[in-house]
């Protein structure tokens, strides 16, 4: 929820039936997709937890509205960097949460 919320934040146009979300452990072949066309997939968790449970992996994100792309590397995903990322932490010291 906070990836998808991350998204529509953000300055790009969004189609929210049209956003991907999935994710890839190093070394799995697939993409074990959590949300496709805006709608949750019937993946079990338990796939979905192996695939987020190594301290690396690969979070995949489509709008399907071009051939554009970006890669983006980041090191937390916690809800507090997603909120600081959004920009609604204007305060700096509430960005001790992230180490900061």
């Amino acid at each position: 929820g906070r990836i998808l919320d991350a998204i529509g934040y953000s300055s790009c146009r969004v189609v929210e039936d049209k956003v991907d979300i999935g994710y890839s452990a190093p070394g799995m072949r697939r993409i074990v997709w959590s949300l496709r066309r805006g709608q949750p997939t019937r993946v079990r968790f338990e796939t979905l937890w192996q695939a987020v449970q190594p301290k690396e992996f690969d979070l995949h994100v489509r709008l399907n509205l071009g051939r554009h792309g970006a890669v983006m590397y980041a090191a937390d995903l916690t809800e507090a960097y997603v909120d600081f990322n959004k920009g609604t932490i204007a305060d700096p010291s509430e960005a001790s949460a992230l180490g900061g």
